[in-house]
């Protein structure tokens, strides 16, 4: 840890491109593989947001709201993401501090995982603690309109605010909130605690 806030305190110090920074926090910290989680926006009906995701491998489950308002604030700032002029946003969001690079050249109010709500699509985002950030490397234009395909059946159905509690049980005691979920009914005693803050928990009061 004492490495890495070094590397991170001598890339800040000699490159002032925050998308050097942002580039480097998801070299170090980005999964190869991804997370299971997908946010699905205006559907089913507009201004719903519909998240899914998959606990244990085994375990899909989904819920909906409305999508979220913003209340960004436009920061001085500037930087080109994969060729587009962006701008500087910074916005408090259930319980994180997120700074966004949106593209007026690009006018769609959406960006990645639940943000949006800016007047240019959001290119590059990252919260304050430096644990979650999101840098798009490309745009492609598809030849044919594509359907999303959405199969609700398929999810265990929750509410935004009992699925994070479900997260945080989980990742404090996967064994026997693994169990529980398989209703086999057997507990055995926590094994060693593990702090984890699992894909991008939000904070619901």
């Amino acid at each position: 840890f004492e490495q890495f806030l070094h590397q991170r305190d001598s890339v800040k110090s000699v490159n002032t491109d925050p998308m050097s920074y942002l580039q480097f926090l998801a070299n170090t910290f980005g999964s190869k593989k991804g997370r299971e989680y997908e946010v699905y926006k205006h559907i089913p009906q507009k201004g719903t947001l519909t998240y899914t995701d998959v606990l244990h491998n085994d375990f899909f489950f989904c819920y909906e709201e409305s999508i979220p308002t913003f209340s960004w604030k436009l920061a001085d700032g500037d930087t080109i993401i994969i060729g587009y002029p962006c701008h500087k946003a910074v916005c408090q969001f259930r319980g994180r501090t997120w700074t966004a690079w949106y593209s007026l050249d690009l006018p769609f109010d959406n960006g990645p995982w639940k943000l949006g709500g800016l007047p240019g699509l959001i290119l590059a985002a990252s919260e304050s603690r430096h644990e979650f950030s999101f840098v798009a490397t490309g745009i492609e234009q598809m030849r044919q309109t594509a359907t999303i395909c959405f199969q609700p059946k398929r999810y265990l159905r929750s509410t935004p605010a009992k699925f994070q509690h479900l997260l945080e049980d989980y990742w404090k005691d996967q064994w026997n909130t693994t169990n529980r979920l398989q209703g086999s009914g057997y507990s055995e005693p926590p094994k060693a605690q593990r702090t984890f803050n699992a894909c991008l928990m939000d904070k619901y009061e």
